[in-house]
């Protein structure tokens, strides 16, 4: 994929995410983590220190079906271990990773290795650890194709390679006033958001540090994403971008143009699209931004839901659910509430997509699957909102 770098990345410069692409990036030295507010802005510093569904319907209840089949992975240990880890290493710098860390080769011990089917791997790399969390990346290997997973965790994630499923816990202060929890599925190919919760580590923690309300730079509304506007020329969205940001071209589906990923130190922010047709190339200066995609958990709404979000908590807030999907759109499942505050009108639209695909082919209970056109108010109990699209026609 091809990738455009509008600024010289600053040796020193980190980004401090505060939901869950978390971008801690640097040297493999102690490190404290110094924000400066509860959620600072998108280009605040990290010090480091040597088919439309039907309204209105029942509130779903949670049921629970058998999960799609879980191809079991395997931990690579010993020299395959260090062969594979030493190819990462040698692309670092093409594949962005861990950017601030010279010594890289250091961490073997630190990295952890996995294997599915015959030639595909999944690599966490340890970048540095913090004063009390470790910052983390990883990686695809397929074969001779080595791709940077733009997923960036702070925390201790950990493998389960009987589920395929990555977890994640993450401190927003030393006390642990407020954690996040998150799991990805890993399906030989990607790690796909499953889930990201916000917990209270003391009474009312997260709404204290103010984590639970986004800041302008991570909150979605229905003209736009964190800096990227429905509508914004190219040119204006450039002005709004931080110093080190980088674009890269990456495919929205089978029947979509591409879209240009913002990423940030690594890890992917969200993806917009433009109406020109530049192909390739960047978009011209005039051209503007009709689709947003966001699935990244930083980024949320007003009322706290964002990517990740379980389906049970964004109910609390916007209402009764309706799930839905149709083969004649790539069977695609969409999530409508009732009481959603995102008012559709005749050139732009906001609709959540669930996390089907993950551990089940759809997060939707569908009884009945004979029709082209399924809707359904049962979910499983893994249900959660995978991402969030706005449009403008």
């Amino acid at each position: 994929m091809q990738k455009f770098y509008y600024y010289t990345l600053p040796a020193t410069a980190f980004i401090f995410s505060a939901i869950a692409a978390y971008q801690f990036f640097g040297n493999r030295t102690t490190a404290s983590i110094e924000p400066s507010i509860s959620q600072p802005g998108f280009g605040a510093v990290l010090k480091q220190i040597p088919t439309e569904p039907e309204p209105s319907l029942p509130t779903p209840e949670p049921g629970i079906t058998p999960p799609i089949p879980v191809a079991i992975a395997r931990t690579v240990t010993g020299s395959e271990k260090a062969s594979i880890f030493q190819r990462v290493v040698d692309q670092q710098t093409s594949l962005g990773l861990c950017l601030d860390n010279d010594n890289l080769a250091a961490n073997l011990d630190d990295t952890t290795v996995y294997q599915q089917g015959d030639d595909q791997y999944l690599v966490s790399v340890l970048c540095f650890m913090a004063a009390y969390q470790g910052a983390y990346e990883f990686v695809y290997v397929d074969g001779e194709t080595i791709t940077h997973s733009r997923l960036a965790l702070a925390g201790f994630p950990t493998f389960d390679p009987e589920t395929s499923i990555l977890s994640n816990g993450y401190k927003f202060n030393g006390a642990g006033t407020c954690l996040e929890d998150s799991e990805y599925y890993w399906d030989g190919y990607s790690l796909r958001l499953v889930s990201a919760s916000l917990i209270d580590g003391v009474p009312n923690g997260c709404a204290d540090l103010g984590v639970r309300s986004p800041s302008a730079d991570y909150l979605i509304t229905a003209e736009g994403v964190g800096p990227a506007r429905l509508g914004m020329t190219f040119k204006e969205f450039k002005a709004q971008l931080p110093e080190a940001a980088t674009l890269e071209a990456v495919p929205l589906g089978v029947d979509l143009p591409a879209g240009w990923q913002v990423n940030l130190y690594g890890a992917a922010q969200f993806v917009v699209a433009f109406d020109g047709d530049s192909g390739d190339n960047l978009p011209s200066d005039q051209d503007k931004i009709i689709r947003i995609m966001v699935d990244n958990p930083s980024y949320r709404t007003a009322a706290g839901v964002g990517p990740g979000t379980p389906l049970s908590e964004a109910i609390a807030a916007y209402g009764p659910a309706t799930l839905s999907y149709s083969t004649e759109n790539e069977s695609r499942e969409l999530i409508q509430f009732a009481d959603s505050p995102f008012s559709t009108d005749q050139t732009s639209w906001l609709f959540f997509r669930s996390n089907q695909w993950t551990l089940s082919d759809y997060a939707g209970i569908y009884p009945d699957r004979q029709d082209s056109y399924q809707t359904t108010t049962q979910y499983e109990d893994h249900a959660a909102i995978g991402s969030i699209w706005l449009t403008q026609y």
